[in-house]
């Protein structure tokens, strides 16, 4: 078996248990859970998209990748190459970040650095695909900014309130459940 079969067999895997991820999920998931050693995560993915295993889509969160629905059988075949141990490792580490993908969609935090040396701040509050809140800051370093990212899932409903507190004019803070008219989301 040659190393590229192996590294796609891991990525295949990935999708299939936690479904549409970008890059840096997959990279998170194989390479900081200690799954893999790293390699060509982009030679992997453009390869699997040339044999139609896999497919990119855009989401909230940018370039995904999902297997595709003609992928059957050769994503089973892929996925014959790990050992039943390797399985059990994966299916491990991604119970643990399904619960941290979800909660990173629902309260996303992104920056960047610009060349001008300002460094801004990009929070959002979710229900689903839907935006609740929304704040755009200025901060003076990438440590800041990281931080506070790190922090927003904890920091967020709290931020919320105490807006709506000051320009709500003495209206009911908002209650979106339901709002929509969508089902609950039955993994929440």
């Amino acid at each position: 078996m040659c190393d590229i079969s192996k590294r796609k067999a891991y990525v295949v895997y990935a999708l299939r248990k936690l479904g549409p991820l970008t890059p840096a999920q997959i990279a998170r998931y194989l390479f900081e859970n200690g799954i893999c050693g790293e390699f060509d995560l982009r030679q992997v993915l453009t390869c699997l998209k040339e044999e139609d295993v896999a497919k990119q889509a855009v989401s909230i969160q940018g370039i995904t990748y999902e297997l595709t629905d003609e992928c059957g059988r050769r994503a089973a075949e892929l996925e014959e190459l790990l050992t039943p141990g390797e399985r059990e490792r994966m299916d491990e580490a991604g119970e643990e970040l399904r619960r941290c993908f979800r909660m990173e969609k629902d309260y996303l935090a992104r920056y960047s650095e610009q060349a001008t040396g300002i460094i801004p701040l990009f929070l959002s509050l979710r229900e689903k695909e839907k935006i609740l809140f929304k704040v755009n800051v200025i901060v003076p370093d990438v440590r800041t900014a990281e931080k506070i990212a790190k922090k927003w899932p904890e920091n967020a409903q709290k931020t919320y309130r105490a807006i709506w507190d000051c320009i709500g004019e003495g209206e009911p803070f908002p209650d979106f459940t339901g709002i929509w008219g969508e089902e609950e989301d039955e993994e929440a």
